[in-house]
């Protein structure tokens, strides 16, 4: 579609990817903490287990889904459609880093009540970009 030609962005569209880029930086902030042995001296020790016995698939995984979701959202706020693919991925890569975390690993995580909205928030909101990006599309906002 031509630029020109494009329709108006309801400003929704703007408050909402700003929201997820910023919700997604934590996401790159928390993947780079692992790599910082004081922040993860910080962290409860079965946690630290997790990430030191990590394969490296896993840890792929993990870089997969906050930096491609990250990259996402910078596509979409300049209104391109091919976020949509970045999101995919990105809930690929959160998707097989849950599986490991929570089934293959074999250690038994600490569960605080923040750690359990994460678990929960971390997939909707994935899946909520997804949709949205499409959203965006039939709206004629991004192409």
């Amino acid at each position: 579609m031509n630029e020109q030609f494009r329709e108006p962005v309801h400003w929704s569209f703007w408050v909402i990817v700003v929201l997820a880029l910023i919700w997604d930086i934590g996401g790159c902030m928390a993947y780079m903490a692992e790599f910082n042995a004081e922040a993860m001296a910080e962290q409860p020790e079965s946690y630290q287990n997790l990430v030191a016995t990590r394969p490296a698939w896993a840890t792929a995984a993990f870089a997969v889904a906050v930096w491609g979701s990250a990259l996402g959202c910078l596509l979409l706020l300049a209104r391109k459609a091919i976020a949509f693919w970045l999101f995919v991925a990105s809930f690929v890569g959160i998707v097989v880093q849950f599986t490991y975390n929570f089934a293959l690993s074999g250690i038994e995580l600490e569960v605080t009540p923040g750690s359990a909205v994460l678990t929960v928030m971390i997939p909707v909101i994935g899946i909520f970009l997804i949709w949205y990006t499409k959203y965006a599309e039939k709206k004629g906002w991004v192409s």
